[in-house]
């Protein structure tokens, strides 16, 4: 009787687990809105939950790459702290707080997930999850509550851009791509996975014109492209070639896909234009202090350029570049040993389709930290790859 109990209460906990773990993916908006209470957001509410639960259970699992990426936070921490009151230099830390969230949560995002029992057991939200997503995408119009929960900080900035035409902020697609690829990775695909999947895709880039995003929610496709049977590769270009073309007339906005052709033109992009001018501004910056370049300003400092009405901010867009002048190369090089020892030992498709999860998102913006549905999908899917081969070698069913 016992036995049976503790069995009941190891699954209830699994379940706890995984639900926490879902509802972090549905509520990791990124960046800093979504915020409502002490400037904390749902989703650092739910971290928290989370975080306690996972230091709460009987087991606790830690590994030196916990370590190091806490090492990275620490670093960037004291960097801030010596250039701000040790060296006095001339320029202003006001993003600290909000920045060193970010680096925080890194180490405790992949405490959480490395001691999550069972992470493919978040597919069993699909469902759920993409119909709420379609569902706020289709009313996610001015003058409505998710419109204005959204999309505020935006308006007051006087930013028309999103509005004019009919692109909006909402929930990021990158916990649906996170589920099929599980999916993908465990199961034969289902048509209505994949058809609802690709409808997730369609709303979201006929809403938001996001390109980095709707290059990342292709990658369950590279992977299958890369892993998978003849009859199922198949199956997926009928599916994505019917899919086409009804799709085809909500994609004929003329700006939608101007935006669109621009990825294959990117010289005529101002959106790359403007990166390529404040990559230079930075290097220009940093040309004339090299220990900065070596060590970085620290997690929180001012970046300020000329070249947008957004004169100050406290990042490019650009991961790696980012890191650079926060935490400088000694830093960035910190961060990418610990993300290269993740992928070593695993196949060379698998390592290829992890490594795009950041590289698609860190060459085009500074999301791989400042949005941490990212590094979850990266966590999730490493850790579960890790568990797949262990479970393989040990010819044991996977927990």
């Amino acid at each position: 009787m016992y036995i049976l109990k503790s069995k009941i209460f190891k699954l209830r906990e699994d379940r706890l687990q995984s639900l926490l773990l879902w509802l972090m993916l549905l509520f990791a908006f990124g960046g800093t809105f979504g915020r409502f209470f002490l400037g904390l957001s749902l989703f650092d509410f739910l971290l928290m939950a989370t975080f306690f639960n996972v230091i709460l259970s009987r087991k606790l699992k830690l590994n030196r790459n916990l370590l190091l990426y806490f090492l990275l936070f620490l670093y960037g921490a004291l960097i801030a702290f010596l250039n701000k009151y040790v060296f006095a230099v001339d320029k202003q830390f006001e993003f600290f707080i909000t920045e060193g969230r970010f680096y925080l949560y890194i180490p405790i995002l992949y405490l959480i997930i490395l001691n999550t029992k069972s992470l493919y057991e978040i597919t069993d939200y699909f469902y759920v999850h993409v119909f709420i997503f379609i569902v706020v995408y289709l009313l996610n119009f001015p003058g409505t509550i998710i419109y204005s929960f959204f999309n505020s900080d935006l308006i007051e900035l006087g930013i028309e851009e999103f509005t004019e035409n009919g692109r909006v902020r909402g929930l990021p697609i990158i916990p649906l791509t996170i589920m099929v690829l599980l999916y993908f990775k465990n199961k034969r695909p289902r048509p209505i996975i994949i058809f609802l999947y690709l409808t997730a895709i369609l709303v979201f880039y006929t809403r938001t014109e996001s390109r980095t995003n709707l290059i990342f929610s292709l990658l369950p496709f590279v992977y299958l492209i890369l892993n998978t049977k003849v009859q199922t590769k198949i199956l997926i270009l009928i599916l994505t070639t019917l899919f086409v073309f009804y799709a085809v007339p909500f994609l004929l906005d003329p700006e939608s896909l101007q935006r669109f052709q621009n990825i294959l033109n990117p010289l005529n992009d101002p959106a790359v234009n403007y990166r390529l001018l404040n990559y230079a501004n930075m290097f220009t910056e940093l040309a004339d202090n090299i220990l900065v370049l070596i060590f970085g300003w620290g997690i929180g400092a001012n970046y300020t350029v000329n070249i947008s009405i957004f004169l100050k901010s406290y990042f490019l867009d650009n991961t790696f570049l980012t890191m650079i002048y926060k935490v400088g190369v000694v830093g960035l090089i910190m961060f990418i040993t610990i993300l290269v020892k993740e992928l070593k030992q695993f196949l060379l498709s698998t390592k290829l389709t992890f490594l795009l999860i950041l590289l698609i998102p860190a060459i085009s913006s500074y999301h791989v930290i400042t949005q941490p549905a990212y590094l979850m999908a990266f966590f999730i899917l490493s850790i579960n790859e890790k568990r797949e081969n262990q479970a393989f070698e040990d010819k044991k069913p996977i927990a």
